[in-house]
């Protein structure tokens, strides 16, 4: 090899000539390029690899369960940090709406017949000793006569009280005692109102002027079993009658002063689509814990099932 070659390109007098400025650039761009191409299969083909093997691991809740630890920490962070200590902000009742937006239908029978309409009670401590107390709150039926129901839509699309069904479904598996209520026991309580903010998951928000009584005097009036340790179960399950449609409230989230059992909006009562007769409120979570047409209310140290923490949300859903 000759001395220009091993010495690059030479002038007219010798000297190496400068490489071009731009050429080293380009070639330095080339270079990254390709690294950065490899480093990016590399990492979506690890991506790719992790988030199968996520899909693969069984599922709680018809989530994987990676996915669902992750939303239980992010909801457990969330109670952690702003817990049932602090208020929702509060307004003038000149503030609320007169059209409320309707926030979800799930659950939802039109045609309930309010006549019919019982709250089951489950989980009580004094149960026995109400006039309300039944053997098996799933015998109640919302119509008596399912070929009635068949033939005249006016009435209610289901009937309750079919069978001991797999409560891993939704459904009892056995007789459960407890209380059924009509709304006069519900009005008999201490009457709040309150305006505050309906946020929904979907990002808009309206100021609502509600009305009923607290789930806390719910729960004073009708206390619930105690576990071994004498103290409060842990949980609140809610559903709606036909049992589509269900939340679950930790208990100091249940005892927050603004929670309520609403049977009123704008002074008036609840209408079907905005959850007649019974609706529950909780303004420090967004609105889909808040259950419209309410037909039933258990107690429990486990989780209840929740609609939407079943969906891949996580089960405190607060904001």
């Amino acid at each position: 090899m000759s001395r220009e070659e091993q010495d690059g390109p030479q002038s007219l007098f010798g000297m190496a000539t400068p490489e071009d400025p731009d050429d080293a650039v380009r070639a330095r761009a080339r270079r990254r390029t390709r690294r950065s191409f490899l480093a990016g299969a590399v990492g979506a083909a690890g991506l790719y690899g992790a988030w199968h093997w996520v899909l693969g691991r069984p599922e709680i809740g018809q989530v994987p369960a990676p996915l669902r630890h992750i939303l239980n920490f992010d909801g457990d962070l969330s109670h952690a940090v702003f817990g049932d200590r602090g208020l929702a902000p509060t307004f003038p009742r000149s503030h609320a709406v007169a059209d409320v937006r309707v926030n979800g239908v799930i659950g939802l029978d039109p045609a309930l017949r309010l006549d019919r309409w019982r709250l089951q009670v489950k989980n009580l401590a004094k149960a026995q000793g109400s006039p309300q107390h039944v053997a098996d709150v799933n015998t109640w039926k919302y119509a008596d006569d399912p070929a009635i129901v068949a033939q005249d839509d006016s009435l209610d699309t289901y009937v309750e009280g079919d069978g001991n069904l797999d409560r891993a479904n939704g459904q009892p598996s056995g007789p459960e005692p407890g209380l059924l209520l009509t709304m006069d026991a519900i009005r008999a309580l201490p009457h709040v109102e309150m305006v505050t903010q309906l946020k929904c998951i979907e990002g808009w928000s309206e100021v609502v002027h509600w009305g009923g009584a607290r789930l806390s005097d719910f729960i004073h009036a009708y206390p619930p079993a105690r576990g071994a340790h004498g103290r409060l179960p842990r949980y609140v399950g809610l559903e709606t009658p036909d049992r589509q449609y269900y939340v679950g409230l930790r208990m100091d989230d249940a005892m927050h002063p603004q929670t309520l059992l609403c049977y009123e909006i704008n002074g008036q009562p609840l209408s079907i689509d905005h959850g007649a007769p019974l609706r529950l409120v909780t303004p420090l979570k967004y609105g889909i814990k808040h259950l419209k047409q309410i037909g039933s209310i258990g107690f429990s140290d486990t989780r209840p099932r929740d609609y939407w923490a079943e969906n891949e949300y996580d089960y405190d859903e607060g904001h």
